[in-house]
Protein backbone atom coordinates (compact mmCIF):
# COMPACT_ATOMS: atom_id res chain seq x y z
CA UNK A 1 0.00 0.00 0.00
CA UNK A 2 1.57 3.25 -1.12
CA UNK A 3 1.18 6.87 -0.20
CA UNK A 4 -1.23 8.65 -2.55
CA UNK A 5 -2.28 12.28 -2.83
CA UNK A 6 -5.12 14.12 -4.50
CA UNK A 7 -4.74 17.65 -5.90
CA UNK A 8 -6.87 20.34 -4.27
CA UNK A 9 -6.88 24.12 -4.65
CA UNK A 10 -4.66 26.22 -2.41
CA UNK A 11 -7.81 27.89 -1.08
CA UNK A 12 -9.30 24.51 -0.10
CA UNK A 13 -6.04 23.57 1.57
CA UNK A 14 -5.98 26.82 3.56
CA UNK A 15 -9.49 26.11 4.83
CA UNK A 16 -8.48 22.58 5.83
CA UNK A 17 -5.43 23.66 7.84
CA UNK A 18 -7.22 26.62 9.42
CA UNK A 19 -8.50 24.28 12.15
CA UNK A 20 -4.93 23.79 13.31
CA UNK A 21 -2.00 21.49 13.04
CA UNK A 22 1.70 21.86 12.40
CA UNK A 23 4.41 21.68 9.78
CA UNK A 24 5.92 18.19 10.00
CA UNK A 25 8.30 18.33 7.04
CA UNK A 26 9.66 21.13 4.89
CA UNK A 27 12.52 21.92 2.57
CA UNK A 28 13.71 24.75 4.88
CA UNK A 29 13.73 25.00 8.66
CA UNK A 30 12.24 28.52 8.47
CA UNK A 31 8.88 27.06 7.50
CA UNK A 32 8.39 25.40 10.88
CA UNK A 33 6.40 27.26 13.56
CA UNK A 34 4.61 29.70 11.24
CA UNK A 35 2.40 29.92 8.16
CA UNK A 36 4.08 32.85 6.40
CA UNK A 37 5.00 30.42 3.63
CA UNK A 38 1.29 30.16 2.69
CA UNK A 39 1.52 33.39 0.71
CA UNK A 40 3.92 31.57 -1.66
CA UNK A 41 1.83 28.40 -2.06
CA UNK A 42 1.04 27.62 -5.70
CA UNK A 43 -0.11 24.00 -5.47
CA UNK A 44 -1.66 21.78 -2.80
CA UNK A 45 -2.38 18.08 -2.40
CA UNK A 46 -4.09 16.14 0.36
CA UNK A 47 -2.97 12.68 1.45
CA UNK A 48 -5.23 9.71 0.88
CA UNK A 49 -5.88 9.44 4.62
CA UNK A 50 -6.72 13.19 4.75
CA UNK A 51 -4.18 13.64 7.54
CA UNK A 52 -1.57 15.70 5.67
CA UNK A 53 -1.62 18.56 3.20
CA UNK A 54 1.44 19.04 0.99
CA UNK A 55 2.11 22.50 -0.40
CA UNK A 56 4.40 23.38 -3.30
CA UNK A 57 5.79 26.91 -3.08
CA UNK A 58 6.63 29.32 -5.89
CA UNK A 59 10.36 29.02 -5.18
CA UNK A 60 10.34 25.22 -5.61
CA UNK A 61 10.23 24.47 -1.88
CA UNK A 62 7.64 22.27 -0.19
CA UNK A 63 5.81 22.17 3.14
CA UNK A 64 4.00 19.16 4.58
CA UNK A 65 1.36 20.15 7.13
CA UNK A 66 -0.27 17.65 9.48
CA UNK A 67 -3.83 18.57 10.34
CA UNK A 68 -5.21 18.75 13.87
CA UNK A 69 -8.37 16.73 14.48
Amino acid sequence: MGFETMPITVEQAQEIIAVGGEVVSASKSGYFGNTKWLEHAVKAEISDDSDKVIFSLSNGDFVEFSRAF
